[in-house]
């Protein structure tokens, strides 16, 4: 059996390109969309990694957390937001850290 991989787009990044174009427009959705990713990687690469994704990207934030929250209940991660704001998660039950973060992203200005 023989199993062929196909590239997918990288939708965020087209969201964030769409986004863009209709701020430039004048569209009132895009001036207070705000986009963010997730970076799963090792955790000795994982801020260099996720900063450069958020940059690559041109998203609002990025949630850095390491491969061994994969399998876990639990998850201690970063947010990187654009402009340099870092946020640090408490170790927390996932359920818990998706309340955390709405409330970091509600309280980070990420419009420009």
């Amino acid at each position: 059996v023989m199993l062929e991989l196909v590239p997918t787009p990288d939708l965020l990044a087209m969201c964030a390109a769409r986004r863009g174009a209709a701020r430039q427009s004048g569209l009132t959705w895009a001036q207070s969309q705000v986009l963010v990713g997730f970076a799963l990687e090792p955790r000795e690469r994982l801020a260099e990694s996720a900063t450069a994704k958020l940059a690559r990207k041109g998203i609002d934030a990025i949630v850095a957390n390491p491969l061994e929250t994969m399998d876990s209940d639990q998850i201690q991660a970063t947010v990187y937001f654009r402009g340099g704001q870092e946020a640090h998660a408490p170790l927390q039950p996932k359920r818990d850290f998706a309340v955390w973060l709405l409330i970091k992203l509600a309280s980070v200005t990420l419009h420009t």
